[in-house]
């Protein structure tokens, strides 16, 4: 689908009835709202046509996102403070605690002591990359797939994000629930 113009963006949509679909959405800043869950496309004269789905339910709704799962249903080990502090006051070779968050937030409110940074928003698929382009990339060699890494952000969403990922390229991992906020809870640091 081609971008909208930022003009045709900012205006009023009609949106042509497919199969009994009657609606209207309002484009804000590229964003659409009020629409139904399928692909749209934009045609002359401004006029949205919904093209025709068929969905197969999951039993959960389309918005519940990693942060509403259980930790069971993820299939991601969960790490509580104690646990995390552990591992930050004596390093093992064995665990890497990796922070998923960018670098400015990292320089506005700190992070964990002997935990390296990898941006999940900046690489979204870092643990696939060939030990080179990993080294090159994060200035640190990749972890060996039975290194058990445990993933921490600011709330515990990227994290819990970024184990599933790690998980399937064949890592260990674990996800910090708490994350930053809980850690600076606990220690007294920094917050947002």
């Amino acid at each position: 689908m081609l971008p909208l113009r930022p003009s045709v963006a900012r205006s009023m949509f009609t949106v042509r009835p497919v199969r009994g679909i009657h609606s209207c959405a309002r484009l804000t800043r590229q964003r659409i709202t009020a629409l139904p869950c399928a692909p749209i496309t934009a045609v002359p004269r401004r006029v949205l046509v919904l093209p025709t789905v068929r969905a197969i339910s999951t039993g959960l709704p389309r918005w519940q996102d990693a942060k509403s799962r259980s930790p069971d249903e993820a299939n991601v080990e969960i790490y509580t403070f104690e646990q995390v502090k552990r591992l930050s006051d004596s390093p093992s070779p064995k665990h890497l605690i990796v922070d998923v968050r960018d670098k400015h937030e990292l320089e506005s409110s700190g992070e964990i002591p002997n935990s390296v940074n990898i941006s999940i928003k900046q690489h979204l698929s870092p643990f696939s990359l060939p030990a080179e382009t990993f080294e090159e990339t994060f200035g640190f060699s990749k972890p060996t797939e039975d290194t058990v890494l445990v993933f921490s952000c600011k709330s515990g969403v990227r994290s819990e994000s970024a184990a599933r990922q790690a998980r399937a390229a064949g890592y260990n991992v674990v996800s910090y629930k708490g994350s930053w906020l809980d850690w600076a809870k606990n220690t007294g640091g920094k917050t947002y």
